[in-house]
């Protein structure tokens, strides 16, 4: 009897949950179709803009990096590159120092002993900033040509606070890549389609846009008890204030590429990084989403766990399975071709196999790790 019953309160977690997460996705493609797909509208800028990239033993992509930075089809003389280091140990501060030797936009700063972290370099960088816009990148990231001037312009134009520019992952034949490919653009999709509904959850910091003034609002905009987080903790805080100012740069002219990770084991570390902050979350939308995204995926793997006890339950399983499988293939279906990957949405019923269970060990893994707080050190692609 007790078996029973609790098989009744799988079935009912599947369908609840199977429903709101409908419920969820419906809103988020509705705000990412109701995006207009922007194009540069003037060809002059009078913002002077400040792009702070930190880095922190970044040898092999540093200067790919600067050089897609510096031939930027906009006017050089309102923009400053500033490359901040935190405390590299493979000969990035010496390329650096040389770069910022040969291009008269660039500068370098470095940490101080004492400040370590992400965190840390993009405050010493906005102290010694001198643009009204604060644009942030990666050093892994790739920026095509109109980027900048996209991203000014849109500023200029629609009276915003914070922009949150898309962002796309380098691809190849692995399943790995294809993996992250699949979750990249249903992540930069659902950042898109929340804010197009004016309930941003997400940002990246590889491609984010903010105002001095906006910044000097908050007495911790990043928050920094946390290492990773940087990004989507001054969202929300900006979100707290002022969230008609937050809008997504729906343009492909300012699409940021960034690289994927090289092997399971960094895949799993950054994305245990990226959950680790989930704790600082205050944002209702946030939590609400994020919650009904762990519960379909617990639900999914606790049906395939139960299975052991009872054939029955793969009831449950399957229904879960089809339901978000469909849901997730009609998302990509229309966001993918902004990114031109509309091809990897034959693999999503196998990504939903492995998402699932993905979801689930991140989360419990904040429950016995815990944060990753600042005494750690820095990894690379927070």
């Amino acid at each position: 009897m007790l078996a029973m019953n609790f098989f009744y309160i799988v079935w009912l977690f599947a369908v609840v949950f199977s429903l709101m997460y409908l419920f969820v996705m419906m809103g988020f493609l509705s705000g990412w179709n109701g995006l207009v797909n922007y194009t540069q509208k003037q060809k002059q800028h009078h913002t002077r803009v400040s792009i702070l990239i930190p880095f922190c033993n970044e040898l092999d992509n540093l200067e790919a990096c600067v050089k897609g930075l510096v031939h930027q089809r906009v006017q050089t003389t309102l923009v400053e590159i500033l490359l901040i280091d935190d405390h590299s140990t493979d000969g990035s501060t010496q390329l650096a120092q040389k770069l910022a030797s040969q291009y008269k936009q660039l500068n370098y700063l470095a940490n101080q002993e004492g400040k370590k972290g992400k965190k840390a370099a993009l405050e010493t960088g906005i102290t010694y900033s001198k643009g009204d816009l604060i644009i942030t990148s990666d050093a892994d990231c790739s920026h095509p040509p109109r980027w900048l001037a996209t991203m000014i312009d849109y500023y200029e134009t629609q009276e915003a606070g914070l922009l949150i520019g898309p962002v796309t992952i380098q691809m190849g034949s692995s399943w790995l890549q294809k993996f992250q490919g699949i979750e990249f653009v249903s992540l930069i999709g659902t950042t898109g389609g929340a804010a197009g509904i004016n309930r941003p959850i997400m940002c990246n910091g590889a491609n984010l846009a903010f105002t001095r003034a906006v910044y000097n609002e908050f007495s911790d905009p990043f928050k920094k008890e946390f290492l990773s987080g940087d990004d989507v903790f001054l969202m929300h805080q900006v979100k707290s204030r002022y969230p008609e100012t937050i809008h997504f740069v729906k343009s492909q002219q300012a699409l940021v590429e960034t690289k994927s990770a090289a092997t399971w084991r960094q895949f799993f570390n950054q994305r245990f990084r990226w959950a680790s902050k989930t704790p600082g979350y205050t944002d209702s939308d946030t939590l609400f989403t994020a919650g009904v995204v762990f519960g379909i995926s617990l639900t999914f793997v606790l049906s395939a766990l139960l299975m052991i006890y009872n054939l029955d339950f793969y009831k449950p399983l399957l229904f879960v399975f089809f339901f978000k499988t469909a849901i997730d293939g009609w998302f990509f279906f229309w966001v993918a071709p902004f990114f031109n990957q509309r091809r990897l949405i034959a693999y999503i019923p196998l990504f939903e196999l492995f998402y699932a269970l993905y979801v689930v060990i991140a989360a419990v893994s904040i429950l016995f790790k815990g944060s990753y707080r600042t005494n750690q050190k820095w990894p690379a692609a927070i």
